[in-house]
């Protein structure tokens, strides 16, 4: 009788030996009646299995017994007169001394000293057999446990789990034949015949489940029936498998697959196998079979088996196109150099004389750095070689990215994002997706910097920003920036009380140095050393002095002192001469190289506080509106002292009069005021708020913001001859409904402009009866939302919607709308309104406003559906649309790719293992606007 008894684990170790022992003394005291099986009623232990021995050794020990209670070793197992045995041997004595203490403590026999005991040769020494286990075997098992005396065997039922040495094994049944040193495990089958509880055996990373595998400890050999190993993506099915002591083993009518069901859709079957784990399979005659039909038969077969780097050839995609023929790409080769870096050499080859060689490479080192970077070459010719439009296409890209580990060092940094590539390389390279196709902008970073006794910083980068579209790059190679912490000079080392006025007082410095050229491509390769004539380089060195006051405890004083000074070897001169059909103009510009030190000096001092007001309404939804105030006005005088060495002057003919210039205008650094400036600025910032009575549920009030931001600026200059007024500036922004973004500004002018479209020196109140003249006008709407089934359902159906597995499981689409609008003077207007008799609009404007879609539907859970598109009702043309259908067949991806309409017209077919180790095992067919 088996009784389901809880799990209870112990942490000492029991030798099995007693619980033998104890059973058949309490048989043998029953007028010495044997039976073959005892059941123990416990279902955890743990067995010493170097103390396991058969019936007979146990019979010859209680033929050897001594009645010495002070014996720790057989002894006081197997004296059944020991009155400290509380087990059966307590209670089957006849001699049971409860209350006589002189028939056990006095007995002349119990001689702690007798020596007799362990020197007569005639007592029999029990002693470990040599092919006894030698290692703890630690077991649970939920229903119960039976031991076999007469075999040393020992049965565990139901949710069995077994450790031993390194051996994991869980089973429903599990038999240990100690003798034979021979473990055997199988499932349970129920009424059906399906089979529950399966044994799963693991050794180190050898691991295999299985119906029902037998296993010798000794040998460490096993037999295996029915077994599914996991190797990582793969799975391993053998109908007979043999196990060898190194982990190796030998299988019999076995497949290959990274299917994970127990009948894999698609599989590579075989007759015989040898696995090497972590190494590779061998095999004999193999079949590719799908469904279980067999298809394209093999003399043999050879895969790799390991969680290792594999060097390897690259299977290339087939494809055909109109102006290179047909073509293969991505044929290579893949090498690892131990774990550490490894690189993947590739080739597009076309028939027609294009072709394309790629280098990628993955590295790391732990704890230090890691990156990859990608270089890339195409050769295109177009046209016929015998044709005026024949040409040849020259394009690269050069990726590299580059991160250093936080862990490296504590004040070091460097780091590396370059993507590079000419303006044409995606319309030349097969295979791209629409948003390499649309991709405007690329940007590429190299960045390194350090920081030396906690103040001083330094930085050195090399930036590249380039359009795509144009083909045109801005190139800084390189900028230096050095620079010393803001520190207080005049601050006490060690503060007692409050800081004075004076330790407020702060410094610091920076150095720039930069090394600019903005050109294109073309000419960057083509002319790579005429191109680098058009660098601009200079330096820069700041220093501020600030100081910040409090006044009345409300105001803020804030003063400060800026040097800057720059540093350029370079000018360009300028005269009046012959009109320039090219530049459309008559000044003439000459490159003069010698030293321009430029000296900029700012003083300013400026207040500003915050004010705010609340009114409460009395009745109604909303409880109050907050209104906050900070007005700011402040002085600042910058002194002209760059007159001599940086300004020149030329007579304009047309318009009559001396034009001032700046040797360094359109340089690396502006130049500075030409004249002194004192100009006063004062603006006024606001933000509107109101907080409304909510309706949840321990909320009292909900803030709602009406208005993030609006402020009113303008400024007057003292020492300027004319136009001494600046615009009045009105700019704000705010969120409407959480979704919409709206930013506007308004530019109003104080001065007229003449008949020539030049602004002059009159007050628009004179001319016009009015202040201002409304100058331009800027306003960007965006607007961005999220559509998915959470937004129709209430809480309670959003729960209940999130464990669905059927129908639309889950889908979100994306709304974006921007529309931007700008309005400027048009100058045409004033200069040629009173003689045209066609219309001439007084403002330019412009709108720009597009509206963009995209989103995902999950038509069933194995279907999908992305896609993106959108309207640009500024050029009345759709933006790039694309759809991406995907079905999962479970193992494989089969997928559809289609570019409708537009320059990149295109579809894609393509089916594909879903395990990356069958990445090759793919098929595509493609066809673009071009085929």
């Amino acid at each position: 009788m088996h009784n389901k008894l809880k799990t209870i684990r112990r942490k000492t170790i029991i030798v099995t030996q007693i619980v033998f022992m104890i059973c058949t003394l309490s048989v043998s005291v029953a007028q010495n009646t044997q039976t073959d099986t005892s059941i123990i009623p416990f279902a955890s232990n743990r067995i010493d299995t170097s103390s396991m021995q058969n019936a007979d050794s146990l019979n010859r020990a209680i033929d050897t017994l001594t009645l010495n209670p002070n014996d720790d070793r057989n002894a006081l197992y197997n004296d059944t007169l020991n009155p400290n045995d509380d087990t059966t041997a307590l209670y089957n004595d006849t001699l049971n001394p409860n209350g006589d203490t002189t028939a056990l403590y006095n007995d002349t026999l119990l001689l702690n000293n007798d020596t007799t005991i362990f020197n007569d040769t005639a007592a029999h020494v029990w002693r470990i057999s040599p092919s006894a286990i030698t290692s703890v075997i630690d077991y649970t098992a939920e229903d119960s446990v039976a031991f076999e005396l007469d075999s040393s065997t020992v049965h565990l039922y139901n949710n069995v789990v077994l450790n031993y040495e390194d051996i994991n094994l869980t089973s429903y049944y599990v038999k240990v034949n100690f003798a034979k040193n021979e473990l055997y495990a199988t499932g349970d089958a129920d009424s059906n015949g399906t089979l529950h509880g399966q044994p799963v055996f693991k050794q180190g990373s050898y691991e295999v489940k299985s119906h029902e595998l037998t296993y010798n400890f000794e040998s460490k050999k096993g037999l295996i029936h029915n077994v599914i190993t996991q190797e990582g993506e793969s799975y391993l099915h053998g109908e007979l498998v043999k196990k060898n002591p190194d982990n190796s083993s030998f299988i019999r009518r076995g497949k290959y697959t990274t299917c994970n069901l127990e009948s894999p859709h698609f599989e590579i079957s075989f007759g015989k196998a040898k696995v090497i784990p972590n190494d590779k399979i061998v095999t004999g005659p193999i079949f590719l079979r799908v469904a279980s039909i067999p298809l394209v038969p093999f003399p043999l077969g050879f895969f790799p088996h390991s969680d290792k780097h594999r060097n390897g050839i690259i299977l290339p995609k087939f494809g055909q196109s109109v102006n290179t023929g047909p073509y293969l790409d991505g044929i290579g080769y893949y090498f690892a150099i131990k774990e550490k870096v490894d690189f993947t050499i590739l080739a597009t080859i076309y028939m027609r004389g294009a072709f394309g060689a790629r280098i990628s490479s993955n590295y790391v080192k732990r704890y230090k750095f890691n990156g990859n970077y990608n270089l890339e070459y195409i050769f295109t010719p177009i046209g016929e070689k015998t044709t005026e439009q024949h040409n040849v296409s020259h394009d690269i890209k050069i990726y590299w990215q580059h991160q250093q580990d936080r862990k490296a060092h504590p004040t070091n940094s460097f780091s590396a994002n370059i993507n590079f590539q000419t303006q044409s390389f995606s319309k030349n390279t097969v295979g791209k997706s629409i948003n390499d196709y649309t991709q405007s902008q690329a940007m590429s970073v190299v960045n390194f910097s350090t920081m030396f006794k906690g103040k001083y910083s330094l930085g050195v980068n090399a930036e590249l920003s380039q359009n795509l579209i144009q083909g045109n790059l801005d190139m800084r190679l390189p900028q230096i920036n050095f620079g010393v912490s803001q520190f207080y000079p005049l601050r006490r080392k060690q503060v007692v009380g409050k800081l004075r006025w004076y330790e407020n007082i702060s410094l610091q410095y920076t150095l720039d140095v930069q090394n600019t050229i903005n050109t294109y491509d073309s000419m960057l390769i083509k002319h790579f050393n005429h191109a680098f004539d058009n660098f601009r380089s200079g330096m820069s060195h700041y220093i501020p002095l600030r100081s910040t006051i409090k006044i009345l405890k409300h105001i803020n004083w804030q003063n400060s002192v800026e040097l800057r000074e720059t540093w350029q070897i370079k000018g360009v001169k300028q005269y009046w001469g012959d009109y320039d059909t090219i530049r459309n103009t008559n000044v003439q510009r000459d490159t003069v190289f010698r030293f321009y030190p430029a000296h900029d000096l700012s003083i300013s001092s400026n207040l500003s506080t915050t004010l705010y007001g609340m009114y409460i309404m009395k009745k109604g939804k909303v409880y109050a509106f907050r209104h906050t105030l900070i007005p700011a006005i402040g002085f600042t005088y910058r002194p002209g002292i760059n007159k001599k060495v940086l300004y020149d002057s030329y007579y304009d003919s047309i318009r009559g009069r001396d034009v001032q210039y700046s040797y360094i205008d359109g340089l690396l650094y502006s130049a500075p005021a030409y004249k002194s400036s004192g100009k006063v600025n004062f603006s006024i910032n606001n933000k509107l708020e109101m907080k409304v009575r909510s309706k949840k549920e321990g909320e009292t009030f909900k803030k709602v913001v009406l208005l993030e931001n609006l402020t009113i600026s303008s400024g007057y200059d003292f020492l300027a001859d004319s136009f001494r007024w600046d615009p009045l500036n009105l700019s704000g922004r705010t969120t409407l409904f959480k979704q919409i973004n709206l930013s506007f500004s308004l530019t109003f002018d104080p001065y007229i402009i003449g008949d020539d479209g030049y602004k002059k020196h009159k007050f628009e109140i004179k001319e016009h009866g009015r202040l201002f003249r409304l100058s331009s006008t800027r306003g960007d709407l965006s607007f961005g939302y999220n559509i998915n089934k959470d937004l129709f359902r209430k809480k309670d159906d959003k729960e209940k919607e999130r464990k669905a597995t059927t129908g639309f499981n889950d889908w979100n689409i994306s709304v974006s709308y921007v529309l931007g609008y700008n309005m400027n003077d048009n100058t045409n207007y004033y200069r040629n309104y009173q003689f045209s008799d066609t219309l001439i609009p007084k403002y330019t404007h412009r709108v720009d406003h597009s509206l963009n879609i995209n989103g995902s539907v999950s038509l069933t859970p194995r279907w999908n559906l992305r896609f993106q598109s959108g309207y640009n009702f500024t050029q009345k043309t759709i933006v790039p649309t694309e759809f991406h259908v995907e079905r999962d067949l479970h193992c494989w991806i089969i997928s559809f790719n289609w570019i409708p309409f537009g320059a990149y017209r295109s579809f894609e077919i393509g089916i594909r293992a879903k395990a990356s180790i069958l990445q090759d095992a793919k098929y595509d067919q493609r066809k673009e606007l071009r085929d």
